[in-house]
């Protein structure tokens, strides 16, 4: 994407309109107007969770109960500030004289500034009463003094970014189409307290193009975009015990990375120890659709990634390439302090570990992630968030606790994290033996979705109603059909990656091309609950993992992990 092509599309939109009035009427004339593209959101998050963990037995087959008000190991806080405006000139064109509908028909130019600033810190304290306090009094860190009273693991991630925004719009008033590109800029730094008076310090320069096809209102918003990101970075070390160590993470802080690496560069000293050296590059595909005002607002996106990140790794001289690819569904909204969001996604990873004198190490693996979180929580929408879960992946009995009856739980959370092992992608892609496999599968799911009907009811309410048996024949008709449609699908992902894998990923290009397809494979996995609860089942005995968490303010810390073993029959 580049800026002449978005010159030369608004340059054609123009003349289009113009020609076309031309060609349709005689008398009108076309007018001008001087206006303003003016956007903006301000936005204060704060999420709260309760480091308590339940006491609870995993040998226990009885569903978990959570807990209230137990706050013997503190919180942790996640607080920050995000400011996103954007202002500049911009013109209308309008035809004067016309009557009816085409009166209110036109175009409009606008080019802005854009300046983005987002902050975000991790803070843990020992008691409710130090909350607020320890909120206010957080800043970023820019003196090396500043960061001596931070605890172990306490964090700030702030980013600035500043640019241009292009954007046009044709159509009736309060109403336009049109391309809007941004060009933008700026830095990202993270900083983490280590043990023993050592900083964590990671340092990213990044750049920003984004071309969106836009139609929307003053009041909604729907659109198609493709970003392309670009980031070099570097990380540090820093020991604080040491006077120069000190300076240059202030020098750091400030722009100045050359002392920092001058002391780095210095055998045996170790005040400062290079950790990595970055390049990340990520391209992404958004469609989304946002209703609303900047401070009252529901959107609902889909957004596709695919992600390399090379690290340099100066502690163990590995040179680290991974390989990302995403599809992530997300629901979020807002009424000033009130918010809450819905996550779904599968995410794939490929690693290539590299080292002088060494072979190659190959590393890949498929995680499918469920995150819900509100901060204004009750136990009513807490069950209603647990359902929504079990009615995508069906695992009732896994997934099920009880929560307290309570209406005021504050800030709670959810999140559900499968990961599918390089074992079981082998197993499958091994002498094409994935053929056989999605056999089965349909087979196992089939009976699966018969189990689930046997009774005439719809617990789930996968069908959305279940009034009359001729309703649910229905809707299992459309379930069985859609089911062989994602198997299919995960049965021709599964050759792509399979013909990607063929020679070992000595080329990049089959390295992006399995990502691919293994994002797609995971796609269409989530789409069926049958399908999902039948590799569920069959991935197990190669060493899958599941991570599942419940935590908020005030409910006690619910954590439950397993680690199942790899099998012979996976091997």
């Amino acid at each position: 994407m580049h800026v002449k092509y978005v010159k030369d599309l608004f340059t054609l939109m123009t003349l289009g309109l113009c020609l076309y009035a031309a060609e349709a009427f005689s008398s009108p004339q076309l007018q001008t107007e001087l206006g303003a593209l003016v956007f903006g959101q301000l936005d204060f998050s704060r999420a709260t969770v309760n480091m308590t963990p339940l006491a609870h037995d995993p040998n226990v087959t009885d569903a978990p109960t959570l807990t209230l008000d137990n706050y013997e190991n503190g919180f942790m806080i996640s607080h920050g500030l995000s400011v996103d405006i954007g202002a500049g000139p911009g013109v209308s064109f309008y035809f004067a004289n016309l009557t009816g509908p085409l009166a209110y028909l036109g175009q409009y130019v606008g080019l802005g500034l854009v300046a983005e600033k987002n902050i975000e810190f991790t803070t843990l304290v020992d008691s409710k009463e130090d909350i607020k306090k320890a909120v206010k009094q957080k800043k970023i860190p820019w003196k090396a003094s500043e960061i001596a009273s931070w605890k172990e693991g306490e964090t700030v991630f702030y980013q600035t970014n500043g640019g241009i925004a292009l954007s046009g719009r044709v159509g009736p008033l309060y109403f336009g189409v049109g391309p809007t590109a941004i060009l933008a800029g700026g830095w990202q730094t993270y900083i983490e307290k280590m043990e023993d008076g050592k900083v964590f310090v990671q340092l990213m320069k990044g750049h920003e193009k984004e071309l969106r096809l836009v139609a929307g209102t003053l009041v909604a918003e729907a659109y198609t975009a493709i970003v392309n990101e670009l980031a070099k970075g570097v990380s540090f070390a820093f020991d604080l015990t040491d006077e120069g160590a000190q300076h240059a993470y202030e020098d750091m802080l400030k722009g100045n990375i050359v002392p920092t690496q001058e002391l780095a560069s210095q055998p045996g000293l170790g005040s400062i120890v290079r950790v990595d050296n970055l390049l990340r590059s990520k391209t992404r595909h958004v469609r989304k659709f946002a209703i609303g005002i900047p401070f009252i607002y529901f959107s609902t996106s889909k957004e596709n990634y695919r992600e390399y990140l090379r690290k340099e790794s100066s502690l163990d001289g590995v040179t680290r390439e991974l390989y990302f690819g995403a599809n992530v569904k997300k629901t979020t909204g807002r009424a000033i302090t009130i918010h809450k969001s819905t996550n779904e996604g599968f995410y794939s990873a490929l690693e290539v570990d590299s080292k002088l004198d060494q072979q190659d190490k190959l590393d890949y693996s498929g995680r499918y992630n469920w995150n819900y979180a509100a901060d204004h929580g009750s136990s009513k929408k807490l069950n209603r968030a647990l359902h929504r879960l079990i009615k995508t992946t069906g695992l009732n009995n896994e997934l099920l606790v009880n929560i307290p009856d309570e209406k005021k739980l504050k800030y709670t959370a959810i999140s559900f994290d499968l990961d599918l092992p390089h074992a079981y992608v082998d197993y499958l892609l091994a002498d094409d033996r994935f053929v056989q496999v999605m056999d089965e599968y349909n087979e196992r799911a089939t009976l699966e979705l018969e189990d689930y009907f046997a009774d005439a009811s719809d617990p789930l309410r996968l069908c959305l109603t279940h009034v009359t048996k001729f309703d649910l024949a229905n809707c299992k008709g459309r379930l069985q059909f859609s089911q062989r449609i994602h198997l299919k699908r995960m049965r021709k992902a599964l050759e792509e990656m399979k013909m990607a894998a063929q020679y070992s990923f000595l080329n990049e290009g089959d390295r992006l091309n399995f990502i691919k397809a293994f994002t797609d494979f995971g796609k269409a996995l989530v789409s069926d609950v049958f399908v999902f609860k039948t590799v569920f089942e069959d991935a197990k005995r190669c060493g899958m993992k599941t991570n599942y968490k419940i935590e908020g303010e005030r409910l006690s810390r619910f954590v439950s992990e397993h680690v199942w073993p790899l099998e012979e029959s996976c091997k």
